[in-house]
């Protein structure tokens, strides 16, 4: 695929180089890439992704996704190798990696019907009852959660509750390679806050409940609520509970429909 169309919808600050070039595959993860790849330079916990441009051009990489605002620290570290790439500096890479990957791979989670479940405690065992009874009801449905992802014969171990954008979007486009129609999927806060699912729209998403965890990411139970919230901002219909003490806040100033369960 040539990198000028795979650009076509990314809002890019600048770019370097040639885009009339051909990307075989898209890779965060430097120790993956090969010859022809476009290496999105992404930022976690532990790594930066910026420290792996050098092993990424050296594996054969030919273009990078770089935020602007590094631009000068990258530009010092690897003046020689940048001049044998394209560079595309953008705001957010997390944002563009999913931009990208979604156009790479064919959109394919327009062609599904996504479900998905947020919530502290629970995702799992609702997700594992949504898809037997999708599957009773003779659908043909996927899976994606913290302890496996599974759709017809296949059966992958789970690294995390919700995959990278890149890989989602790699993993959707097997499911409708197979034939897929539906996909129930754990939706974690880190995975809306780190752009994972952006852009995606789910038919319905059900909201389990909220406690105190993760704050050592999201800081406060307000940052916390508010990320959950955005699942149901991208959601046509929410399934929420409506014994939480959190729910009222939650489905303050929602545009999707609601309608609550009760636990007790």
């Amino acid at each position: 695929m040539l990198l000028n169309y795979l650009l076509e919808d990314l809002e890019s600050v600048k770019t370097e180089g040639n885009l009339e070039i051909n990307i075989s595959k898209i890779e965060y993860d430097s120790e993956k890439i090969e010859k022809e790849n476009l290496f999105v330079a992404i930022n976690g916990y532990k790594e930066n992704g910026n420290d792996y441009i050098k092993e990424a051009i050296e594996k054969g990489a030919v273009a990078l996704i770089v935020e602007s605002k590094y631009e000068e620290e990258i530009k010092e570290k690897n003046k020689e190798e940048l001049e044998k790439v394209s560079v595309i500096y953008v705001e957010n890479a997390r944002k563009a990696l999913a931009e990208v990957s979604a156009r790479f791979y064919g959109y394919p989670a327009k062609q599904l019907k996504l479900i998905g479940i947020t919530g502290t405690k629970g995702k799992t065992t609702t997700a594992y009852m949504i898809r037997d009874i999708m599957l009773k009801a003779g659908k043909k449905i996927g899976m994606i959660g913290t302890i496996c992802i599974t759709y017809g014969e296949k059966y992958i171990d789970s690294e995390r509750t919700s995959p990278e954008s890149l890989e989602l979007n790699r993993i959707f486009r097997d499911m409708v390679d197979n034939d897929i129609e539906y996909v129930v999927m754990e939706v974690s806060s880190h995975a809306l806050e780190l752009y994972r699912v952006y852009g995606m729209h789910f038919i319905m998403s059900v909201f389990t409940n909220l406690s105190h965890e993760h704050l050592d990411f999201h800081g406060t139970m307000e940052n916390y609520l508010n990320a959950k919230k955005k699942l149901f901002e991208m959601s046509d219909f929410a399934l929420v509970n409506g014994d939480d003490i959190y729910t009222p806040q939650l489905i303050k100033g929602l545009k999707c429909k609601i309608a609550k369960f009760r636990t007790r």
